[in-house]
């Protein structure tokens, strides 16, 4: 069982990116392993010798998969984050202006656009609902995006 989702870097922050990378270090059974040996060779009544550089080759194992996670985080998936942003930015939907409604990016939209959503259309942003087709003035709204699901 995994304590901390492998997606997690997408939510981190610069704060809190160092403590959940060294803690997903140390759920590797290997560098606990590496880690204790580390601690037991230094301690003068355990062992006849004390190797102060042995724990050295642990740091650096550790700081590079420290690294690479980060360059995963700021190169791989921001990048990826960025393309899939100017993919969501360019779908268009209808706003009215001077008297007519015509099709305008998402990322072209204001404060204040009137927008026209149809049956089925993925809601550009957040919207006050002024007029409904259906009965009533009833409205229905699919939130899976919103969910997760």
């Amino acid at each position: 069982m995994k304590l901390i989702h492998p997606n997690i870097l997408c939510m981190l922050t610069r704060i809190s990116f160092l403590p959940v990378c060294f803690l997903r270090q140390f759920l590797n059974i290997g560098n606990i392993y590496f880690v204790f040996c580390a601690i037991i060779i230094n301690i003068p009544f355990i062992t006849p010798f004390i190797n102060y550089l042995y724990p050295i080759p642990v740091f650096i194992i550790i700081m590079i998969s420290v690294i690479r996670e980060l360059f995963e985080e700021y190169v791989i998936i921001k990048e990826k984050k960025r393309k899939n942003d100017k993919l969501i930015n360019s779908r268009t939907s209808f706003v009215l202006e001077k008297g007519k409604f015509i099709s305008k990016n998402w990322k072209d939209l204001k404060v204040g656009n009137i927008v026209k959503v149809n049956e089925g259309e993925i809601i550009p942003a957040d919207i006050l609902l002024i007029i409904s087709s259906e009965e009533e003035g009833t409205c229905y709204i699919q939130t899976l995006n919103l969910d997760g699901y």
